[in-house]
């Protein structure tokens, strides 16, 4: 294919990405209050939260059921739940797991599991699906599990365990409901700007940008320019491994000999730049575990655990093997804590999005060999700083 060709529609999809840019702030778009406050892939505090107040007939919208009807209808493709029962947020289930939403319909005991960046649990959808059977036997209705993810992703197979359930996505159903929701909210202006922010922020997550998505299709309109499109989509997730593998090389070289990359759930541990690359591809290929990192194993009588900086996406530090219930021991000083055994990493932020999507703030790190370089330090500096503090815990 010729090369020129090649280049010659990537300097006109340049120049969209330019106007765009350019004109995206004339209405203060850039303004967006969830990204503003950090808090864009919070799951509980910013999606589950505001999903639910929407679902809610009784919640502040004060919409009553219009936004659960909408819901039903268009991500669920399902009958409009009961009025009578409103919508369950991180209902309890027998085994003391909570499911991010629960609803009930006249025909089924609906669930809905939730991922932003959090990594599936041991058998969490088959235990879920339990839950709704046993509901739905003494009710004698039917059940449907959903597993909601940014771009529709499938679960981990120690997560279903076989057990029926179905995709939906941020990028496809969330975004048609939030813009449906837009419409029924004409005559309420307050409400209305809130769900063009959820709306912003859902784009940015997904790279879903309408307005530049249908300005490069455009470009597309002859044979040869949608075969150039095709080979440039190829190549994507190729230049995608290569950053990472750039970055996490370089990290392991200024953290030193005693570190080395691996899976979280199988050390595997290398510093080879080839194993890196596979491990690389095969996350974003997602045929094996995402949680992939550089690690420290302290390999001592006193100290059980390994440290890692992982990431699956979104970077954290994890305490592994069998010292979960220390982790918080361990690592008392500045981190902030996620769940047991996660810290959050100062340095690599949580708007620092691994996947490495359009709008990720990493990607100015990324492709700035200074700024990449100064963040690298200050990881490494940071990763021995905790190394340095277990040792002497």
């Amino acid at each position: 294919m010729n090369n020129e060709k090649i280049k010659s529609l990537l300097d006109r999809v340049k120049d969209i990405v330019k106007i765009h840019n350019e004109h995206a702030n004339k209405q203060g778009e850039k303004f967006n209050i969830f990204s503003i406050l950090r808090m864009d892939r919070k799951e509980v505090k910013t999606h589950s939260n505001f999903i639910y107040e929407l679902l809610n007939p009784k919640g502040s919208h004060g919409q009553g059921d219009v936004f659960l009807k909408s819901f039903a209808e268009i991500v669920l493709n399902s009958e409009v739940p009961k009025t009578a029962t409103r919508p369950q947020q991180e209902d309890l289930t027998t085994e003391n797991r909570r499911i991010d939403f629960t609803l009930e319909t006249d025909k089924n005991f609906i669930g809905i599991e939730m991922k932003i960046d959090a990594y599936d649990q041991w058998k969490q959808l088959c235990d879920y699906q339990q839950e709704l059977s046993r509901r739905a036997k003494n009710a004698n209705k039917g059940t449907r599990l959903f597993y909601l993810t940014l771009g529709g992703s499938e679960a981990e197979q120690y997560s279903h365990d076989s057990t029926e359930y179905e995709c939906i996505s941020f990028k496809v159903e969330i975004l048609d409901w939030i813009q449906d929701c837009i419409k029924q909210s004409a005559e309420k202006s307050v409400l209305r700007e809130a769900l063009i922010q959820y709306k912003i922020l859902l784009e940015k997550l997904t790279g879903e940008n309408m307005d530049i998505n249908t300005e490069v299709a455009k470009l597309l309109k002859d044979k040869e320019s949608f075969q150039v499109a095709q080979v440039i989509q190829g190549a994507l997730q190729s230049a995608k491994v290569e950053l990472q593998v750039k970055f996490w090389s370089e990290l392991l070289e200024e953290l030193g000999e005693d570190f080395y990359f691996g899976n979280k759930n199988n050390a595997n541990e290398t510093r080879n730049k080839n194993d890196i690359r596979q491990a690389c591809q095969d996350f974003f290929n997602k045929t094996k575990n995402q949680q992939l990192g550089i690690g420290y194993n302290f390999k001592t009588d006193s100290i059980e655990p390994r440290l890692m900086l992982v990431h699956w996406g979104i970077v954290h530090y994890c305490i592994l093997q069998n010292a979960k219930d220390k982790g918080g021991n361990y690592l008392n000083i500045e981190q902030q804590p996620l769940s047991s055994g996660w810290f959050r990493s100062k340095e690599l932020q949580d708007n620092y999005d691994f996947t490495l999507g359009s709008d990720s703030e990493i990607l100015d790190v990324m492709f700035d060999d200074n700024k990449r370089k100064e963040v690298i330090k200050k990881v490494a500096d940071e990763f021995k700083e905790l190394v340095e503090k277990i040792k002497t815990t």
